[in-house]
């Protein structure tokens, strides 16, 4: 958090800094005894915060705040007095805070508590109007993950009308690929590895007239040009679910409770597979590295959920990636650490006994060697309790 103090008393100055330092994560970026020096900082911007003394030099706390909100109406204010005085008409200026001289560690704590969740909420409601914006600029949806669909003109999602298979898959190949030069001859190892050659172009050609023909509906949104030995589909004003998943669950801000619940509405918003419904064997490499992201995601919630104390919603959500991944270790270990939290020995038996299943029959492999120390030192101690 980017912190700027304003106090025209140097002690004050001094001692506040002091304070927000002991809190942690707490950058100064600036502190002022002259008022118009701080101001004219905060307006340069990147600033979350201002920490400013009522009582000031040459301008009311109170005005300058004015100033600086009229300018930023989202910078957070926190006043600071050595009288609560001014406190009604610091909150109608829609001061963040109001704090009374000297400010003692809990009550800073909770001012910065406050400013985290307001910063927190700003970004939330940033990233949703920046979607809108972008699905009213990109102007067509399109879903990849679970069944492909596309958005028509009411906006509904709605799956494609194929005239074949094949021109179905060659526009999910170009679609992958989109931007790239894709021979002809790739397509023909592709979609008729055992044709005579001497007919498989005139296949090529009227697969290709379908798709373009299928997609006339989209108006500019796809562009399929052609070259003598190769084609390439271009997009415009285009947005993927795929890469909105990327963006949102892929960006390393801090989890926080209004947070972990977005992030995991977006988990279940994305669980289903890319091209979900298809087979095609060059999809798996894509498959595989979105549900990498998927997995990486549900890991980083569950984890932050068992550290903060809700261990039941983060059973649930390492019991999701172990369904989704069976020989996903890590899930599998913290599903028997928390039972074990709980004192449920079935539980964590049946748990390292599904590992050990899912290893063996899937990669014919054995758990690492942290777990199977971990099981074994678990058990002599259940060995040892029972004795006694």
């Amino acid at each position: 958090m980017r912190v700027v103090v304003i106090d025209d008393e140097p002690l004050a100055l001094e001692y506040l800094e002091k304070r927000l330092l002991e809190q942690g994560g707490i950058a100064i970026v600036g502190k002022y005894t002259d008022p118009f020096s701080g101001r004219d900082a905060v307006a340069r911007g990147g600033v979350d915060a201002v920490f400013l003394d009522i009582h000031l030099p040459e301008v009311n706390g109170m005005e300058l705040a004015e100033q600086l909100l009229a300018e930023q109406p989202a910078l957070n204010i926190v006043f600071v007095s050595a009288h609560d005085d001014f406190a009604v008409q610091a909150f109608e200026l829609d001061a963040l805070d109001y704090v009374v001289k000297p400010v003692g560690a809990q009550r800073l704590a909770k001012t910065l508590e406050r400013i985290r969740f307001r910063l927190e909420q700003t970004q939330v409601h940033e990233q949703e109007r920046a979607d809108e914006r972008l699905q009213g600029e990109e102007g067509l949806q399109v879903q990849l993950l679970g069944q492909m669909r596309i958005a028509e003109r009411s906006g509904a999602l709605a799956a494609v009308q194929w005239r074949t298979a094949r021109a179905r898959e060659m526009f999910l190949y170009l679609l992958q690929h989109r931007g790239q030069l894709i021979r002809k001859s790739e397509f023909i190892e592709l979609l008729w590895p055992d044709y005579d050659l001497g007919k498989v172009y005139a296949q090529l050609y009227t697969t290709v007239y379908h798709i373009r023909k299928t997609l006339e509906r989209y108006g500019d949104h796809f562009e399929l040009s052609s070259t003598s030995d190769a084609y390439t589909l271009n997009i415009h004003r285009v947005q993927f679910d795929t890469e909105q998943m990327e963006r949102k669950l892929t960006d390393k801000v801090p989890l926080t409770p209004a947070r972990a619940e977005q992030y995991a509405a977006v988990l279940q918003q994305c669980r289903e597979h890319y091209l979900q419904e298809h087979t095609y064997w060059w999809a798996e490499h894509e498959r595989e590295r979105l549900s990498g992201v998927w997995l990486e995601a549900a890991m980083r919630l569950a984890e932050w959920l068992e550290e903060n104390g809700r261990a039941d919603l983060a059973g649930e959500w390492y019991r999701q990636v172990c369904a989704r991944q069976p020989h996903e270790e890590r899930a599998h270990y913290a599903l028997m650490r928390l039972h074990d939290a709980t004192g449920s020995r079935l539980a964590v038996h049946q748990q390292y006994r599904a590992l050990c299943t899912a290893l063996e029959e899937g990669l014919g492999e054995q758990p690492s060697r942290y777990i199977s120390d971990w099981y074994d030192n678990w058990r002599s101690r259940g060995a040892a309790n029972a004795e006694e």
